[in-house]
């Protein structure tokens, strides 16, 4: 279960009666506000209105923030959590994957974890058309594109 109010963030694990809590007030500036969150089995991420993300998984620490090429930070869209991964999209429609890459559901050939957000290259993706949703599952994920393909990997 998590509940949260006023950027503080608290979640019971297993049992009720002990509540493990992380407090966002603590790593959050007093400017910053959490916008979106999503949760997998494991842990749950949150995105800000200062494009940071916060990952319950790692005790709360920041991730670090996606860089593109040319070394400025993307802007990000979306974030999904899967069972022991996550992806995010940026507002250009780049998709970053991190997390546990047994089953391919970080979308690299390598099936070993990867440690930070990594851009995927998507091959099918006809030019002219863009990735306009994400989705992460327990193994895998899917991706919507403006022209209404669907694409999925992992298991």
């Amino acid at each position: 279960l998590i509940h949260w109010n006023d950027n503080e963030i608290f979640f019971f694990q297993e049992s009720f009666s002990i509540p493990f809590e992380s407090n966002m007030k603590n790593l959050l500036s007093d400017e910053e506000q959490i916008t979106h969150i999503d949760a997998g089995s494991y842990y749950f991420l949150a995105l800000t209105d200062k494009n940071k993300i916060y990952s319950s998984k790692f005790n709360g620490h920041k991730l670090k923030q996606i860089v593109n090429k040319k070394g400025e930070n993307q802007l990000i869209s979306q974030i999904s959590v899967g069972e022991d991964h996550s992806i995010v999209l940026t507002t250009n429609g780049e998709v970053f994957s991190w997390g546990n890459n047994e089953k391919s559901q970080c979308g690299f050939a390598k099936l070993s974890s990867v440690k930070s957000p990594t851009k995927i290259e998507f091959k099918g993706i006809k030019k002219g058309d863009s990735i306009k949703q994400i989705s992460a599952s327990n193994n895998f994920n899917v991706i919507l594109t403006n022209s209404g393909r669907v694409f999925s990997w992992g298991d």
